[in-house]
């Protein structure tokens, strides 16, 4: 039954629908044919079956949302789709069909208290669809039920990751953008609807038909000034979306990065971010539009969005891959890496308003190597170098000479200070174990001055080596050649394009 132009990731998919069916029903092979057929007859056949019964059609429609909910629950949201607020007759209860009877006369499964549609995979979307196409006029409110009833106290709001599957899949099926306007609601409503909605969009951008609307959505969201949307569009950078877009994900996250508060939407920004930096094959390209944001003043539109890029690649995370560990391995062995480094942390120590992030990196930095999870050597290279431009700058001065106070220093801070101070002392310091050599010169003698003194002449070439000029590189390691220089794994050094995959289209 696969079709020859089936695309592979619908032919897995439903091998994965078919795996949940009980090989041991009877029925067993009758499911698993109306499963790769999308259910149309059986759809077709509960629709005529309960023509004229709006009650019926609305506790199918219930039971589909509310799936392993209880009975009195999907009762309660049929008769909000309804609108029927007001209390029934008695009479009207005591003679109508008991409701487990009219819940499986629309194919649900009654389970104790429990309705589900889990024995027959894809009859959920396949009556989404039918009801869509068929009852075209019922479909804005029947997304405004939707809403209400994934409202953060709703009684849908548990299965809103499912519903948003739901809905996305309407969407691509019907190739129609109307299913995903809920997003709007949904980034209004806290975490669980901010994660929904970015699913769906995520999802629905990678779509040939509707992926360049969405996106362009997605981008709007991320320069509006509204908290709810910009954190969406944050989160929707998260995942596949990112490594398939990388580009349009950054410029999102440039965008949301430099809001003027640090609200959830930045917090959700820096967590994207560090997510697409963690991959080794977006390492590269996240790093140059970094470096490149970091560049910007603050009289550029964007400087803050460079300056929080910065400090959230560079905290120090335990995985052995995470962005601060892969860079600061590779400034030992690249020179322009390491200048990189340096060059962001002088942004970011140069804007006061950063005062407080870049105290709090430094002590993740004191920590980190204290821990073994970056390289010591590395990170006393390039803060050795950012002292020399920064060494009275606030955050600089208080992480080396600490604060009044009676806080108590972390053992790795002082640790840390410990050979920042030896490392500057040793590096400014000259060299005095060369002797300054002189030569005792016979200066000649006018004839009206006989007798005058030999003159002791310093010799230019015994003069000690001049030290290098405040902010120039340290002379770097030679790479060992029994390891791979981290450079050649990450990538970095290469020309901008990076290796990065072509994004297509808008």
């Amino acid at each position: 039954m696969l079709r020859p132009d089936m695309p592979p990731a619908d032919a897995a998919g439903l091998a994965v629908a078919l795996s949940r069916i009980d090989g041991t029903d009877p029925d067993a092979l009758g499911t698993a044919r109306a499963t790769m057929l999308g259910w149309h007859d059986l759809v077709r056949t509960t629709f005529t079956n309960t023509e004229g019964k709006a009650d019926d059609r609305a506790l199918l429609l219930a039971a589909i949302i509310l799936d392993g909910h209880s009975q009195g629950d999907v009762l309660k949201a049929a008769r909000r789709l309804l609108r029927q607020e007001e209390a029934r007759n008695i009479s009207d209860i005591l003679t109508a069909p008991g409701l487990a009877t009219r819940l499986e006369n629309v194919q649900a499964k009654v389970d104790g208290q429990h309705v589900s549609f889990r024995h027959l995979p894809g009859y959920s979307a396949a009556v989404l669809r039918y009801a869509w196409r068929q009852l075209s006029d019922v479909q804005q409110p029947l997304l405004d039920w939707i809403q209400q009833l994934t409202a953060p106290r709703g009684l849908a709001a548990p299965r809103i990751d499912a519903i948003a599957q739901l809905l996305v899949d309407l969407a691509v099926t019907e190739n129609d953008l109307k299913p995903l306007d809920i997003a709007q609601a949904w980034a209004n409503s806290g975490t669980q609807g901010h994660q929904a909605a970015a699913s769906m969009l995520a999802t629905a951008a990678q779509h040939p038909n509707l992926g360049a609307d969405v996106r362009a959505r997605l981008r709007s969201w991320a320069a509006s000034g509204a908290e709810g949307t910009a954190t969406v569009s944050a989160v929707a950078c998260q995942g596949e979306f990112a490594a398939l877009y990388p580009r349009q994900a950054l410029t999102c996250l440039r965008w949301v990065l430099d809001r003027p508060q640090c609200d959830s939407a930045v917090t959700a920004a820096e967590q994207a971010l560090r997510a697409m930096a963690s991959h080794v094959r977006l390492l590269p390209q996240v790093w140059e539009a970094v470096t490149a944001w970091a560049t910007t003043t603050a009289d550029d539109k964007g400087y803050r969005a460079g300056r929080r890029a910065f400090i959230a690649l560079l905290t120090p995370h335990a995985e052995p891959a995470s962005p601060a560990h892969l860079l600061l391995a590779n400034a030992l062995t690249d020179p322009a890496t390491a200048d990189d480094l340096v060059t962001g942390w002088c942004a970011v120590l140069a804007e006061p308003a950063f005062d407080e992030p870049a105290e709090a990196l430094l002590t993740d930095w004191a920590q980190a190597v204290a821990d073994a999870v970056v390289d010591s050597d590395a990170v006393i290279r390039v803060l050795d170098r950012v002292i020399d431009e920064h060494l009275m700058t606030g955050p600089m001065a208080a992480f080396l000479m600490g604060r009044s106070g009676p806080a108590t220093t972390p053992p790795a801070v002082v640790e840390l200070r410990k050979r920042l101070m030896l490392s500057y002392r040793h590096t400014h310091t000259p060299d005095t174990t060369t002797l300054t050599q002189t030569q005792t010169v016979q200066t000649p003698q006018p004839p009206d001055s006989p007798g005058t003194p030999p003159v002791a002449v310093v010799s230019r070439a015994a003069l000690p080596v001049p030290i290098s000029p405040a902010g120039s590189p340290p002379p770097t390691a030679e790479p060992d050649p029994g390891e791979p220089a981290v450079r050649a794994v990450i990538g970095l050094g290469t020309p901008s394009a990076n290796g990065a995959r072509r994004e297509e289209g808008p």
